[in-house]
């Protein structure tokens, strides 16, 4: 199992969803030719969630690219015949209407689920270049789901409160999660700010929208300030040595 898919698995599992990975559908000789394609295996999906109440069948595509330029936005602006073979089912409607009719079929069929569920499909990305507000309004008017890494993040946050389960990623939420809001804690007592809750979640989600930001942690008490320097005296400094030259400009 892809360890991204496992992760989406569980945070779907917590919404009320049984999940299967790397799902097989079975595709009949039939659906093989409507969507052109005579020599297709068994076509694989990578998250599948249902779920009984309200009867809805969820399909995810999993792209972690968590350490590479990640989903381009672009892809879904000005794709090329390249991106358009890397995300077969977004570009082609006919091959994802047949594969998520035959899923539905199949899971009926199997007692998995009701008759005539609710379908949804959507992506969830570890990593987005670009704009990811431009993909996810895309994505919403396509009528289809867009988990980013800023969706995941919050999702994950919400681990921290819950009991503890033997899940991997469950454990490495609380791990990580819980360490870096006890530092972002320690950082703001010691700038005398007064923080709820809510403000350190808050601020830590906007620090890790950009890893950079988490270096000042790093920096804090090891900067030694000059008691005696004044900020005052030096601007002066620097306007009598302008004039010397030639004025103040």
């Amino acid at each position: 199992m892809d360890s991204f898919e496992h992760v989406i698995a569980m945070l779907l599992n917590r919404e009320g969803f049984w999940t299967q990975t790397s799902l097989k559908v079975d595709l009949t000789a039939q659906d093989k030719k409507d969507i052109k394609r005579p020599t297709c295996p068994r076509w694989e999906l990578d998250v599948v969630g249902y779920k009984g109440k309200g009867n809805k069948l969820l399909v995810m595509e999993c792209k972690s690219y968590i350490d590479s330029y990640g989903v381009r936005t672009k892809t879904f602006k000005n794709p090329t015949s390249t991106e358009k073979a890397r995300y077969k089912l977004f570009f082609d409607d006919k091959l994802r209407n047949v594969v998520l009719n035959r899923l539905a079929k199949q899971l009926v069929d199997s007692g998995s689920c009701k008759s005539k569920p609710t379908i949804s499909f959507g992506l969830a990305a570890g990593n987005i270049y670009g704009e990811e507000e431009w993909l996810q309004n895309h994505f919403e008017e396509k009528g289809w789901k867009l988990w980013g890494p800023t969706d995941i993040y919050s999702k994950l946050a919400k681990l921290m409160d819950e009991d503890y389960e033997n899940s991997i990623a469950s454990v490495v939420a609380k791990l990580i999660l819980r360490h870096q809001e006890k530092r972002l804690k320690n950082t703001i007592k010691a700038w005398k700010i007064k923080a709820t809750r809510e403000s350190v979640n808050t601020t830590l989600s906007e620090l890790l929208k950009n890893k950079k930001h988490l270096g000042i942690l790093d920096l804090f008490g090891k900067i030694d300030f000059d008691p005696n320097y004044h900020y005052k005296d030096h601007r002066s400094r620097k306007k009598s040595l302008r004039k010397g030259r030639g004025g103040v400009k």
